[in-house]
C-alpha cells in the first residue's frame, strides 16, 4: 500500500490535490497544472508492470487533461465546470485495496436541450463528439455515467422520466459514435438530488443539469452516485440547507448500460402511463404526459442500484 500512498503524496505537491476536503466531495480540477508525466514517475513498478492502482491516476490525470483539451478546442459557448477526488478504499470492494479516482464534468442543461423536451440540439452533438473522442483513447474497463437531474417545478414523476429520457439520449448518442470497450451507463434523478437549495432561476439553472462521471470502474462512479446526497442542497445557512434535503428525495435509482448492439427497443405505453413489456424487455417508468415513445431496457444489460440513504451501490440483475 505504500507506494499508492507515496503516489498521492507527490501528487499533493507536485499537482493540485485529488484529496478531497471531506468525504465524497470532489474539488474544481485546474488541468494546467496537472504533470502526468512526473506522476507516472513516481508510480510503483515490479520489473516492467506498473501497479494498476498507481495506473488509474495516471489515466485520471490524462482524462481530466485530454477532456480539457478537446472542450477548448470545440470553443463551445457554455463552458464546462471540471471537478474530481475520490471515493475511499473502504467504501469499494475489498479487491480494490486502495482509494479510486473520480471526475465529474457538468454542463449547464440548456447545452442540451430545450425546455421539457429529450431530443438533442445541435450544440449537444458538439459535446457528444468531445466525450466519444476521449473515450475512444480510454482503457477498456473505464465507465462513463451520463447522469440527468432537473429543478424542482413539475411532478416528480414527470421530471424523473424527463431525466432519464435525456440522460438515455446522451449515452446513446455517444455509444453510437464507437468508445471502443468502454462502457455508457445513464440515471435519471428528477429533482432528487439538486445542487442549490432556494426557489430563483439561479438556482432552478444550477439544479438542472447534465453530469459526466468518469472512473475506472462502473462501481466506483455508482458509489460515487450513492453518496452524492451528502453534497446536496448547498446553502448559506444550516436552516436553508435542512430545508431543501427535506424536499428532496433521494430514492434508490437503477444505472442502466447501454448495450453496444442495436437491440435497444421502443414502445407506446397507454393513456395510464403504463408500458406493455415484451418477453425481450425490461420496463422503466413511463409518464402520461411524456412523449408517446419509450426507452426500455434490453434483457441481458447490466445494471447498479444506487442506494442514497444506505450510501451503497451494489450490482444487481433482473430487474
Amino acid at each position: 500500500m505504500w507506494h499508492t500512498q507515496l503516489t498521492w503524496f507527490v501528487l499533493a505537491i507536485c499537482l493540485v490535490s485529488f484529496a478531497p476536503k471531506q468525504a465524497n466531495a470532489l474539488v474544481p480540477a485546474t488541468p494546467a497544472e496537472y504533470d502526468c508525466q512526473t506522476l507516472l514517475e513516481t508510480a510503483s513498478k515490479d520489473g516492467d508492470q506498473y501497479d494498476w492502482r498507481d495506473l488509474v491516476f495516471v489515466e485520471h490525470c490524462d482524462r481530466i487533461k485530454r477532456l480539457w483539451r478537446l472542450t477548448s478546442e470545440q470553443g463551445l459557448g457554455a463552458t464546462p465546470q471540471f471537478w474530481h477526488g475520490d471515493v475511499e478504499a473502504r467504501r469499494l470492494p475489498k479487491e480494490f485495496g486502495s482509494n479510486m479516482p473520480i471526475l465529474r464534468v457538468v454542463f449547464p442543461e440548456r447545452v442540451f436541450f430545450e425546455t421539457d423536451r429529450a431530443d438533442l440540439r445541435e450544440e449537444a452533438l458538439r459535446v457528444v463528439e468531445i466525450v466519444a473522442e476521449s473515450m475512444r483513447k480510454e482503457m477498456p474497463d473505464v465507465a462513463l455515467f451520463v447522469a440527468g437531474h432537473a429543478d424542482s417545478r413539475g411532478s416528480k414523476t414527470h421530471n424523473y422520466n424527463l431525466s432519464v429520457r435525456r440522460a438515455n439520449a446522451i449515452a446513446e448518442a455517444i455509444m453510437d459514435r464507437g468508445i471502443n470497450n468502454a462502457s455508457v451507463w445513464r440515471v435519471g434523478f428528477g429533482k432528487d438530488l439538486p445542487l442549490v437549495a432556494g426557489e430563483s432561476e439561479e438556482s432552478w439553472a444550477l439544479n438542472r443539469r447534465v453530469e459526466f462521471l468518469f472512473a475506472p470502474k462502473p462501481i466506483v462512479a455508482a458509489t460515487h452516485l450513492a453518496s452524492s446526497v451528502d453534497n446536496a442542497c448547498s446553502a448559506s445557512s444550516e436552516a436553508e440547507t435542512r430545508k431543501c434535503l427535506k424536499n428532496a428525495d433521494p430514492k434508490p435509482r437503477v444505472v442502466v448500460e447501454i448495450p453496444k448492439s442495436k437491440n435497444r427497443e421502443t414502445v407506446t405505453p397507454s393513456s395510464d402511463g403504463k408500458v406493455e413489456v415484451t418477453p425481450s424487455t425490461t420496463h422503466i417508468e413511463s409518464d402520461p404526459q411524456a412523449p408517446s415513445r419509450m426507452v426500455v431496457d434490453p434483457v441481458g444489460t447490466r445494471k447498479i442500484l444506487i442506494d442514497p440513504i444506505n450510501r451503497k451501490a451494489t450490482t444487481v440483475a433482473g430487474i
